[in-house]
C-alpha cells in the first residue's frame, strides 16, 4: 500500500488535528473527535482551522483544488471551554493508534496526508522526513495501478483489505504485507478521504510456510513407514489422524477411519473382536504402551494380520492420545502357521516310527523324542532335557 522505505530512525514533534468520523468500517467503525499525529517535521498545523480558531494554513497537495478540509471544523472545538477535554482525547486516541497493530495514515480526499502513527512514520516515511501535508503519489511516484485502484475506490467509499501480498524491495529482497484501505467521513456523511492500514506479516509468512514444509517433510517421512501411523483419541478411540498406507493396506480410504469413531471395533476379525478391544481398554486406562496382534478384514474381503504398537500419551495422569503404527505380520504369521504345520507332520511321523527317535542342541540336552522313547524309558521331556 506504500512505497517501501526501509525503518528510519527519528521520533517527532506532536500535530494536532480536528477530525470527525462516522459509518466506516473495521477499524474505522469508531468516531473519532480528534487525532495527533506524529512526525519528524516542526510543528503544523492542520488544514482546517486550529483549535485556537486562528487562520487557516494550506499547504501544497496533489492538486490546486479549494481546501475542502483534509479535517473537518469541529463547531464544539472552537469552544474554549472544550479544548482542555478535547486535547484529553487525543491523547488517549494517540495512545490507541500508536499501539494499533501495524502502520496507521489517514489522507484526505486528494490524497495529502493529515496523520500518521508512529509505526508509518518510523517505516514508510522516505528518509524519515515528515510527509504530513505531502500527496502520497508525490511520496510514492512509483505506486501500483492495483493500490491506486483501492484508493479511488475508498474514496468512493468501499473498503479494501487484503490479508497478504509480496511487495519486492529496491534491495532485491521481498516483504509480505496486510494492508487495508477504509473510507473515513466528515460530520454531513461525505467520505472526507482514506485510512491507510498497513502491517508487515513476513515474519507470520515465513512461520506459516516452515510450518508448511516441515508438515511436508513429516508426511513423506511418514509415507516411507510400511505401516499405518495413527492417532486417536484414548477415551473414544476416534481416529483423528490415518496415514495413506492405510487404504494400501486395507483398501479403505482414510476418511472413513477418521469419519466413523467405531471404525476400528467394526472392522476387527469376529474371532479376535472381543478380546483385542478389551486389551487395548485396558492397558490404555492404565497408561501402558502396548503391543498386540489381530486380524483385521480389508476392504476386497481379505484377512490382514496387524501388530498394533501402541503409546499411551498421559496428561495430569489421565491418558488422552493414543499414537501408534499397524504393521501388516500376515507374511510372518502364515511362516509360523507352516512352521508349526511342519513340526506337527514331523512328531506324527514320528510318533508312528518302530523306533526310538529324539533331537537335542550342540549342549546335547534332549528338546524332542517320540512316542516310542517315552515308552522305553518311562521318563517326561522335563527329565529327559534336564539329563540330556
Amino acid at each position: 500500500m506504500v512505497g517501501m522505505a526501509r525503518p528510519m530512525v527519528g521520533m517527532a514533534t506532536n500535530v494536532e488535528l480536528v477530525i470527525v468520523a462516522q459509518g466506516g468500517q473495521g477499524h474505522c467503525a469508531r468516531r473519532y473527535r480528534t487525532l495527533r499525529a506524529l512526525s519528524t517535521s516542526p510543528p503544523f498545523r492542520p488544514y482546517t482551522r486550529p483549535l485556537n480558531g486562528g487562520p487557516v494554513e494550506r499547504r501544497s497537495g496533489c492538486s490546486d483544488a479549494p481546501d475542502h478540509g483534509g479535517a473537518v471544523r469541529d463547531t464544539e472545538a472552537q469552544d474554549p471551554g472544550n479544548v482542555d477535554g478535547l486535547r484529553h482525547s487525543q491523547e488517549r486516541l494517540q495512545f490507541f493508534i500508536d499501539h494499533a497493530p501495524g502502520a496507521m495514515a489517514m489522507l484526505d480526499r486528494d490524497m495529502r496526508y493529515i496523520a500518521v502513527n508512529r509505526d508509518w512514520q518510523v517505516h514508510h516515511a522516505p528518509d524519515g522526513q515528515s510527509v504530513l501535508g505531502r500527496c502520497h503519489y508525490d511520496v510514492y511516484p512509483d505506486m501500483k495501478p492495483e493500490w491506486r485502484a483501492a484508493h479511488q475506490r475508498g474514496l468512493a467509499g468501499q473498503a479494501t483489505k487484503v490479508e497478504q501480498e509480496r511487495v519486492a524491495l529496491p534491495d532485491g529482497s521481498a516483504i509480505w504485507l496486510r494492508w487495508e484501505v477504509q473510507p473515513w467521513y466528515e460530520a454531513p456523511g461525505t467520505v472526507g478521504g482514506v485510512v491507510l492500514f498497513v502491517e508487515d506479516v513476513t515474519a507470520r509468512v515465513q512461520s506459516e510456510e516452515a510450518a508448511q514444509v516441515a508438515r511436508q517433510n513429516l508426511a513423506d517421512l511418514i509415507g516411507t513407514i510400511d505401516g499405518i501411523v495413527w492417532e486417536a483419541d484414548a477415551a473414544t478411540f476416534h481416529f483423528t489422524f490415518v496415514s495413506a498406507q492405510a487404504e494400501r493396506l486395507l483398501g479403505y480410504p482414510v476418511n472413513a477411519w477418521i469419519d466413523d469413531p467405531g471404525f476400528w471395533a467394526a472392522h476387527i476379525h469376529p474371532v479376535d473382536r472381543d478380546a483385542s478391544v478389551r486389551y487395548c481398554v485396558e492397558c490404555t486406562g492404565e497408561g501402558r504402551d502396548h503391543q498386540f496382534d489381530y486380524r483385521m478384514l480389508a476392504a476386497d474381503g481379505r484377512v490382514v494380520w496387524l501388530q498394533d504398537r501402541v503409546t499411551v500419551h498421559v496428561v495430569d495422569g489421565r491418558p488422552v492420545t493414543l499414537r501408534g503404527v499397524m504393521v501388516d505380520i500376515t507374511e510372518r504369521k502364515r511362516a509360523e502357521a507352516a512352521l508349526r504345520e511342519s513340526e506337527e507332520r514331523f512328531r506324527t511321523l514320528a510318533d508312528s516310527a518302530p523306533m526310538l527317535v529324539w533331537t537335542s542342541g550342540p549342549d546335547r540336552r534332549c528338546d524332542f523324542f517320540n512316542r516310542r522313547r517315552l515308552e522305553f524309558t518311562g521318563r517326561a521331556l522335563d527329565a529327559a532335557t534336564r539329563d540330556g
